[in-house]
């Protein structure tokens, strides 16, 4: 049987929902809540938008929004099957690989949702081996490879031969940097510590306090914040191009005027990346080499009460509440135990200096982070499609 036919004789299929969704993202938001959406890979050879691949998207996208997780990993089970029963194709064989991570990612989801982390683990790590065995992308499967290895350096696979041994670069660790940072994060308790003023003051979002005092200023922003409040507001652009010594944007679409620097990005694709705060350390270290920081105002989403009131985050709903959904989204697609592993490793090569509370979260192991992250977020929001 040939796979066009077979894929369009399933009866739900639109068409013209095919057409009309053609340039839709990875990732949707609607209102302050974020949908599901499914995940596929680029290669050569690949086209994720030709008609059989696109109606197979479509049905992973909205069977899992309309009938949640359970009844989704049901069905994507029985369609991988069907699927198999067609003629051997390259198109095939890529629809067969997309359902079978996407089966996986819902399965993760669904651990998730019902606060169960552990089991999260493991089958991310099955996700992680099937990519790493199946996929026609030698990025994806150097990004797998690498997860898998600081799981494994973290005691939560087991992985013989072929493992990465550092987050970052070896080489790059050789180089020692006379320059301090001084980490002020969305969580801190109290204005930035004057005596730190021959430190170079880094922050995530732009914040109304005086940076004069400090030897420099970075401002280190995603890319979200910058397409939705800075790139098209001129005024608050030359704010900022004037306040900050260096303004880097960590974003890959975004057409970026000088001074305005495009920030480098560390190993990470579907499987999980580093948030906000391992990014920034991931340029820092790629910049200047191993230095001395103080980090303050980072609790890895352990407080209850998300973000200072003075953090401009964009995951405030109208009432200024921090939308619960919204963060555990984040956490679910970036993996919030990769986050947190990944952080630990890069911090163990850099000189810390005081920084007791973040000390106190990341001297904890894994597992007694997932415990103290299930206790906190509500990861039940997921569901919530």
């Amino acid at each position: 049987m040939q796979f066009n036919m077979f894929i369009g004789r399933i009866p739900f299929i639109n068409m013209k929902l095919i057409i009309k969704n053609n340039s839709l993202k990875k990732k949707e938001s609607v209102g302050n809540k974020t949908r599901f959406v499914e995940i596929y890979e680029t290669a050569r050879g690949v086209d994720n938008i030709s008609p059989a691949i696109k109606v197979t998207r479509l049905i992973i996208r909205y069977s899992t929004r309309i009938f949640g997780f359970y009844v989704a990993t049901k069905f994507l089970g029985g369609l991988l099957a069907l699927v198999k029963l067609a003629r051997a194709s390259n198109t095939r064989k890529y629809i067969e690989y997309i359902l079978t991570i996407n089966k996986l990612n819902i399965e993760y989801l669904l651990y998730l949702s019902n606060n169960n982390l552990s089991a999260a683990v493991l089958k991310k790590n099955k996700w992680a081996e099937f990519i790493l065995k199946n996929s026609s992308s030698a990025k994806f499967r150097w990004s797998a490879r690498n997860y898998l290895s600081l799981l494994s350096r973290h005691g939560f696979y087991s992985m013989s031969g072929d493992a990465c041994n550092t987050v970052i670069n070896s080489s790059v660790l050789n180089r020692k940097s006379k320059l301090k940072f001084y980490i002020y994060g969305p969580n801190a308790s109290s204005a930035p510590d004057e005596k730190y003023k021959d430190y170079i003051i880094v922050f995530l979002k732009p914040i109304d306090i005086d940076v004069s005092q400090y030897k420099g200023s970075i401002l280190f922003i995603n890319g979200i914040y910058y397409r939705s409040v800075v790139s098209g507001n001129s005024s608050l652009r030359n704010k900022l191009i004037e306040k900050y010594l260096k303004i880097i944007v960590s974003c890959k679409t975004s057409t970026l005027d000088e001074p305005f620097q495009r920030a480098k990005f560390p190993m990470g694709e579907n499987i999980a990346s580093p948030m906000a705060l391992g990014r920034l350390l991931y340029n820092l270290v790629m910049s200047h080499g191993v230095f001395s920081c103080v980090i303050e105002g980072f609790d890895f989403y352990l407080d209850r009460d998300m973000y200072a009131s003075y953090y401009p985050s964009l995951a405030r709903d109208k009432n200024n509440s921090i939308n619960e959904q919204l963060i555990c989204s984040g956490l679910a697609s970036h993996d919030a135990l990769f986050n947190y592993l990944y952080i630990k490793d890069i911090v163990g090569m850099l000189d810390l200096v005081d920084s007791t509370e973040f000390k106190k979260i990341i001297g904890m192991d894994g597992g007694e982070y997932l415990c103290e992250l299930s206790k906190v977020r509500k990861f039940e929001t997921l569901r919530k499609q």
